[in-house]
């Protein structure tokens, strides 16, 4: 299937493609930061998630945190990991995997805003989540570092 070749980029759209480009490069490495935080506070404490959603303003987020995430921490912690470790490798590749690592993104930052009032500062995160999903993602970091690491002339 052949295709569609896009106009070349006006003066004025290259800042915001590159905006963009570097907002994912920022999404996908805060993803991939906070799966090693959340390794390495895991398997040093991994209590100290016990009172996460214990000042949600949400009636019953922390009654359910309490009885669904706490008895199956250690187990949530590593599913939390490979989740955060997945959004990062898909908001750094290209085409709909973008969207979808994006797309997920928002979904988990928009269910923790309930948690306590640091995470009210998820939903400006959410909308910039939702606006990275606009533009066409055809570089991928991947795509990137396989091509740097070729060696040339060969």
């Amino acid at each position: 299937m052949e295709r569609a070749i896009d106009p070349p980029a006006t003066t004025a759209a290259r800042p915001l493609r590159s905006l963009a480009s570097a907002a994912r490069l920022a999404v996908g490495a805060g993803f991939a930061v906070a799966a090693v935080y959340n390794t390495v506070n895991g398997i040093a404490d991994y209590t100290a998630y016990h009172d996460f959603a214990a000042d949600s303003w949400l009636p019953g987020y922390a009654e359910a945190w309490a009885n669904l995430v706490v008895p199956v921490l250690p187990m949530a912690l590593v599913l939390l990991v490979l989740f955060e470790v997945t959004v990062a490798a898909l908001v750094l590749a290209s085409g709909r995997e973008v969207r979808l690592g994006l797309a997920a993104a928002t979904v988990f930052v928009l269910v923790l805003v309930p948690a306590n009032l640091e995470t009210v500062a998820n939903i400006p995160l959410a909308a910039i989540l939702i606006a990275l999903t606009l533009p066409r993602h055809e570089w991928s970091l991947w795509k990137w570092v396989r091509a740097t690491l070729r060696p040339q002339g060969g």
